[in-house]
């Protein structure tokens, strides 16, 4: 019984943990942004109506200036040292991208 109620109280905290980061997804179409030239910690960005968007990790098949894609990701917390003309980017986590 001991062991039942142990693998319950396991379960409950995978599932919670899981509903937890699904809160912090978020969905959108953007158009990919070769930066690599203007400094080289920013690299490829998405750019969602004039809102920069910056990976941590991008397949390089998506690395197509101006290659219009829909992506889900969770926005992070971390400073990838990206800055250009006071342009504040957002760094993410992608879970999925596609061309649109």
């Amino acid at each position: 019984m001991r062991q039942l109620s142990l693998f319950t109280s396991v379960l409950l905290v995978l599932v919670f943990s899981a509903c937890e980061s699904d809160d912090l997804l978020r969905e959108a179409t953007g158009i990919m942004d070769d930066k690599t030239d203007v400094t080289a910690s920013c690299g490829w960005l998405i750019n969602v109506n004039g809102a920069y968007y910056q990976p941590t990790y991008l397949p390089s098949q998506y690395e197509i200036e101006g290659l219009e894609v829909y992506f889900t990701f969770e926005p992070l917390e971390q400073d990838l040292g990206c800055r250009f003309i006071n342009t504040t980017v957002q760094p993410i986590r992608l879970i999925q991208i596609k061309p649109r």
